[in-house]
C-alpha cells in the first residue's frame, strides 16, 4: 500500500477531529484508492464531527464510489445542512439509480434551498424517470435556483428517454 494512503487511513481515525477532517479531504484528493479508502470514508460519514462527515461525503463523490450510495442516502436526513448538501452533491456525482427513492423522499423534507437544488441535480444525474413527477412539482418552488435546476434535470431525463 502506498505510504501516503496508509498515512491518511491512519489519520482518518485520529482522536483529533481536525486531523480526521484533513484526512477525509486528502483521501478524496488522492484519486481512486481502492476498497480500504472507500471503506474508511464510508465509516467517516458517521463521524460525530459534522465537518468530517461532510468531507467524507464530498470525497466519496470525487471518487465516484458506488459502494457509498446507500450510506450517502442515509446522510440525506442528517441534522446539519452542510452534511445533507455534501451527500446530495456526492450522489449527483456518482449518478446511481439506487439513490432515486431516497433523493425523492429527501426532496420532500428539505427546507434549505441549496440542499434542495443539489437533490434536484442528483435526480437529473441518476437518470430515473420516477423523478419526473417530483421535478415537475418543483416548477413552483419559491427558490429560483431550485426551479432552474428542476427544469434542467427534467430536460436531461427526457433527453435520455428519447435516446433510449
Amino acid at each position: 500500500m502506498d505510504r501516503q494512503l496508509s498515512a491518511q487511513l491512519a489519520r482518518v481515525l485520529d482522536p483529533d477531529p481536525l486531523m480526521r477532517l484533513d484526512a477525509a479531504e486528502r483521501l478524496g484528493a488522492l484519486g481512486h484508492l481502492g476498497e480500504e479508502a472507500g471503506a474508511a470514508l464510508i465509516n467517516a460519514l458517521r463521524d460525530e464531527e459534522w465537518r468530517v462527515a461532510a468531507a467524507a461525503a464530498t470525497s466519496l463523490g470525487r471518487l465516484a464510489d458506488r459502494r457509498a450510495v446507500i450510506p450517502l442516502c442515509q446522510q440525506l436526513g442528517h441534522p446539519k445542512t452542510e452534511v445533507r448538501r455534501a451527500a446530495a452533491g456526492a450522489l449527483s456525482a456518482i449518478g446511481d439509480g439506487q439513490a432515486t427513492a431516497s433523493l425523492i423522499m429527501a426532496l420532500d423534507a428539505e427546507r434549505d434551498g441549496e440542499a434542495k437544488r443539489l437533490l434536484v441535480a442528483a435526480l437529473g444525474n441518476v437518470g430515473d424517470d420516477r423523478a419526473l413527477a417530483p421535478l415537475k412539482r418543483l416548477s413552483g418552488d419559491p427558490h429560483w435556483a431550485v426551479r432552474r435546476e428542476a427544469t434542467a434535470a427534467s430536460a436531461k431525463l427526457l433527453a435520455r428517454r428519447n435516446k433510449g
